[in-house]
């Protein structure tokens, strides 16, 4: 999967439907459909908007179940669209209304869809894709390399 121009870009995961949620210091969301998966992780905080426009802010490494309890009213919903703009900001939404969306803020990334063969990462400032192609350059590099990795990804990327 190539990202091209300035986004923001469509993910492979519309149609999809929610079939599990684990909750730990992650968010894990797991979908279904169309002989076809995927997981999306969100392990800092994120949005959810509901259907009456109401948005909270949740964020599974600081809060609790109650709190955390909103996300319940996904299970069984379908994804009707996923998006990820170049700053790596990812919107996620459903066929109830409810919509997600994950930032990539800071050092670390806000988010991770793994569908397929493929994980497409939400890292600040870009959005970088690990397929067997950038699995085989990784193989290529010098460990004393792997510090500037994600740098030379991330100046591949659109929006980079």
């Amino acid at each position: 999967m190539q990202f091209t121009g300035d986004g923001p870009w469509e993910l492979p995961i519309a149609g999809l439907r929610v079939r599990r949620l684990t909750l730990a210091m992650t968010l894990t969301i797991g979908a279904d459909g169309d002989e076809r998966g995927a997981l999306l992780s969100l392990p800092g905080p994120f949005e959810m908007t509901t259907p009456s426009q109401e948005t909270v802010r949740l964020d599974p490494e600081h809060q609790g179940w109650e709190e955390m309890s909103v996300l319940f009213a996904l299970r069984d919903d379908l994804i009707t669209r996923a998006s990820a703009s170049s700053d790596g900001t990812l919107e996620v939404c459903f066929s109830s209304g409810h919509r997600l969306c994950a930032r990539s803020e800071g050092e670390f990334e806000g988010w991770e869809i793994a569908a397929g063969e493929r994980t497409i990462v939400g890292t600040p400032g870009a959005v970088l894709v690990w397929d067997e192609e950038a699995r085989a350059r990784a193989q290529d590099i010098d460990v004393s390399e792997l510090g500037d990795l994600l740098a030379r990804l991330r100046a591949g990327r659109p929006g980079a």
